[in-house]
Order: structure tokens, then sequence, then C-alpha cells
């Protein structure tokens, strides 16, 4: 294809020009200081500042608010008698708020009461509360939902190991019904 002189010097000079700006750009690119690990401690500290807000609004909720236990009447020597099925002490239900790969709350793990993690399947799962009953477990978890831990689920665990979440309710269910009869 035939181009004028003219048009090729414009277009040396642009490619020139463009030559230039890269290197430019470059050189801004390198100059630049590296933020990565800035962003992190952000996300770790929205993290940490998300969890604070949800356990304090978790702790004024529950202080005006009553959650009944199931109730039962037995039959006693006086009459009838309300009965509230003990609690085994071996299971807990916990809210798992979050599963991080490159995150640990171990530096601060002596300060944090009622948050729990651990690392499992090179995941630190992060979870709040030590429930007795599933129902305390599932109204804490709706208020995490309110909050925006829209992925946030129960776990149980029985003497600190976790548990199936159905074993563990059924466990509770036939202890208490072993403790009606």
């Amino acid at each position: 294809m035939f181009v004028s002189r003219e048009t090729q010097e414009r277009i040396d000079k642009l490619e020139a020009d463009n030559k230039a700006l890269k290197k430019e750009l470059g050189e801004a690119e390198s100059n630049r200081p590296n933020t990565s690990g800035l962003k992190a401690a952000m996300v770790i500290g929205w993290v940490l500042f998300l969890l604070a807000a949800a356990a304090t609004y978790y702790f004024y909720q529950q202080s005006q608010i009553v959650i009944e236990e199931p109730k039962d009447q037995i039959l006693t020597k006086d009459g009838p008698t309300d009965w509230v099925p003990p609690v085994d002490s071996g299971i807990v239900f916990r809210v798992q708020v979050g599963a991080f790969e490159e995150f640990s709350l171990e530096p601060f793990r002596a300060e944090l009461d009622g948050i729990y993690s651990f690392r499992n399947d090179n995941l630190e799962k992060i979870s709040l509360g030590n429930f007795s009953s599933f129902r305390k477990a599932q109204s804490f978890l709706d208020y995490m939902f309110e909050l925006g831990f829209e992925d946030a689920y129960i776990t149980a665990y029985q003497d600190g190991k976790p548990l199936g979440l159905m074993m563990a309710v059924k466990m509770q269910a036939s202890s208490s019904e072993g403790l009606q009869e």
C-alpha cells in the first residue's frame, strides 16, 4: 500500500510518542508503592469490626429478648409441675460466619471471648457463640443474617470436636426424651 511521505512521517512520530508513553507508564507503575499488605490489613480490620458489631448487637438484643425454653408438665407427688429438660453439656452449637484461606485470629485469641477459630482443609473457620440449644443458635443466626452475614450457618460440637448438625439435634432430642420417661 502506498502512503505519502508526510503520512509516513506522522505514523512514525505517533509510534515514537506511543513508545515514550508506554515507557513513562511502566516507570510510574514501578514507582507505585506495594499496597497488598495494606489491603489485607484493611480486610482483617473490617472482619474484626463486623464480628465485634455482630457480638455487640447480639448481646444487646439478648438482653431485651427472652427466649422461653420448652416446658412440659410432669406429675409429681405435689401435682403437675413445669419441667424444663436439662441441656446436654457435651453438645454446643455455634454460628460459623466465615472460612478464610489466608487469615488467622491467632494473635488476638486471648482477647476474643466467644469467638472460635480453627484451621481445617487449609481454611481458618471463624465461629461465634457457644449455644446450649439449637433454638438459641438459630435465633443468633437470624441476627447474623440481618447484619449481612448471608453465608453464616450453624455448626455443632461435642466435647470440642465437630459433630454433624442433624446428629447433634437428634442426640439432644433423644437425651431430653430419655429424661422425660
